[in-house]
């Protein structure tokens, strides 16, 4: 089930976007709310697997600036889908800071909102598609490619690393490799990085964003260099 979860300081706008919600997609979707931004934060780096797919939530806080908050969020859980909502149209032009997928202005118009639902819900079965299958412990697991930050062979069996949480697969390296698209590096005998998660490329590893530093093999160091060097479109000189 979607999970949206409605982040605003003043309860009778979380009332009133709640009951939309409510209106025009009942039972569908799952629906929490948070009146604190710095509280939203806390739960979503403690929810693991738990985090919503969309949330909605306004750009000023008495505390907290919620463009600051949601470029926090999308670090966690990159394809989460940001519907900002203000009343001060003079911060429309800052909400790119934090790639948003909608701006709503308040008052909230019902049209309006469930429009901005409606594209991130199709932008999520989009997303769904590109998705791993995996078995798990017993279980079947349906992992998005992009939330993965790298995967560890250990002895025919992998570990998959995502944000804040991780699943364990009996498989190959080499086979996961041939799943995943090219801007995953195999820079190991037992390592896949996803590019997007890399913050640089030193001598001593890759560094992601987070600070985890993962090994790059002497065998596999001038090629990893390079794709990744040719990822971001740059060349040193």
């Amino acid at each position: 089930m979607i999970k949206i979860t409605v982040c605003d300081d003043d309860p009778d706008v979380l009332e009133t976007i709640v009951g939309l919600i409510k209106k025009n997609y009942g039972n569908s979707v799952s629906i929490s709310v948070c009146s604190q931004v710095q509280r939203l934060l806390e739960e979503w780096q403690a929810s693991g697997d738990n985090r919503a797919d969309i949330v909605i939530m306004d750009i000023v806080f008495e505390q907290n600036n919620g463009i600051t908050a949601a470029k926090t969020l999308q670090q966690l859980t990159r394809n989460v889908k940001i519907i900002f909502i203000s009343g001060y149209l003079e911060y429309a032009a800052d909400i790119f800071e934090a790639d948003p997928f909608y701006f709503l202005a308040k008052p909230i118009k019902e049209k309006k909102l469930t429009d901005a639902i409606d594209r991130a819900l199709e932008k999520i079965k989009e997303e769904d598609r590109s998705c791993l299958l995996l078995q798990s412990r017993g279980e079947i697991v349906k992992i998005k490619i992009d939330d993965i930050w790298y995967v560890e062979s250990s002895r025919r069996n992998l570990t998959i690393y995502e944000a804040g949480e991780s699943s364990r697969v009996l498989m190959k390296l080499s086979d996961m490799e041939k799943l995943l698209p090219e801007y995953f590096l195999r820079c190991h005998q037992s390592y896949l990085v996803n590019m997007d998660r890399i913050r640089k490329f030193t001598l001593d590893g890759i560094v992601l964003i987070d600070g985890r530093v993962i090994p790059v093999s002497r065998a596999r160091y001038t090629e990893t260099k390079d794709k990744f060097l040719k990822n971001l479109g740059e060349r040193l000189i």
